[in-house]
């Protein structure tokens, strides 16, 4: 009986603490604010630059599989704040209803794929029609 009980205890820790692989994804991330979508035929377009005046958050993947954005968990309508990766596929939380976004149709796409993966750039393949590039926090 104890050997049961000391089983079951090891795999309900085990859940708490999850261990995100690739661990080079851990950790903060900033925007490069260069973009490519899918053109009309399907193909991707070159890296170019979003031309916005507004400053886009940095992103953070923890180890305990929490999304942050500029610090913290986000509370804007439709954001993710959970990951699970998978080989190079990121699935995300369905994202909480938070106050003031009850009658928001969240039309978000669930799963992000790493398209490169390095210690210093990620690339990130958003729904499948646009790939975000990000540069290692320092």
């Amino acid at each position: 009986m104890k050997a049961v009980l000391s089983l079951l205890l090891m795999v309900l820790l085990g859940a708490c603490n999850k261990n995100i692989e690739p661990k080079e994804l851990i950790g903060k991330w900033d925007n490069t604010y260069e973009i490519r979508t899918k053109d009309e035929a399907g193909e991707w377009t070159e890296w170019t630059t979003i031309n916005t005046l507004v400053a886009l958050p940095q992103l953070e993947f923890t180890e305990k599989g929490k999304i942050l954005w500029d610090g913290k968990p986000s509370e804007a309508c439709c954001t993710f704040t959970e990951f699970e990766v998978e080989g190079e596929t990121i699935t995300l939380s369905v994202p909480p209803i938070t106050t003031g976004c009850e009658l928001v149709n969240c039309a978000l796409c669930d799963t992000w794929t790493i398209v490169k993966l390095t210690n210093k750039q990620l690339e990130l393949n958003i729904c499948d029609n646009s790939m975000l590039r990000y540069n290692k926090a320092n």
